[in-house]
């Protein structure tokens, strides 16, 4: 027997609360359902289906519901996974919990760049950066660092020299 949208929101809310998501993870959820309950009585319905949930997704967010979700922000991607996991709880009774497996891997810096990168995290550590701003500027630095080492950038003298080709312009 199918029950209500608002019930069924309501449930999988609680199974998230019971399975330990954060009070935030569960805000999130909670928007989406709201939402999703808005947009089924928009459409004179009181039961939510797949195909509900794919019309709602590309009405408001343009974004398909397919297993390619490149093409899609991430915003509507979030979205996504909340109504899956509301589909999947309709269909079987329970939510499936993807989670990663093990511990994130610790960065590991490219030899190339370990003199630059252990001046800069000097650098925030000697000009009294919050622990916040440190960490977030930080994380932008690995990932700048490892897209250089994926373009084959293998120094910052790489870098300058890009300069000259004319793919780096200076004139703005």
């Amino acid at each position: 027997m199918e029950k209500p949208i608002s019930e069924l929101c309501s449930e999988v809310l609680n199974q998230l609360k019971e399975a330990g998501y954060t009070e935030k993870g569960i805000a999130k959820h909670a928007s989406t359902y709201r939402m999703i309950i808005s947009f089924t009585k928009s459409k004179g319905q009181s039961f939510y289906s797949e195909e509900l949930g794919k019309i709602f997704v590309m009405e408001r967010y343009k974004a398909t519901f397919d297993s390619k979700r490149g093409y899609n922000s991430q915003f509507a991607n979030q979205k996504i996974v909340h109504l899956e996991k509301l589909w999947h709880y309709q269909n079987y009774g329970t939510i499936y919990f993807s989670a990663r497996s093990g511990k994130k891997k610790p960065f590991c810096c490219p030899e190339c760049f370990q003199r630059e990168y252990e001046a800069f995290c000097r650098y925030c550590l000697v000009h009294d950066y919050s622990e916040d701003s440190r960490r977030t500027i930080i994380y932008v630095i690995k990932k700048f660092i490892l897209y250089l080492q994926a373009q084959k950038i293998s120094s910052m003298n790489d870098i300058a020299e890009c300069q000259g080709d004319g793919v780096i312009d200076n004139t703005s």
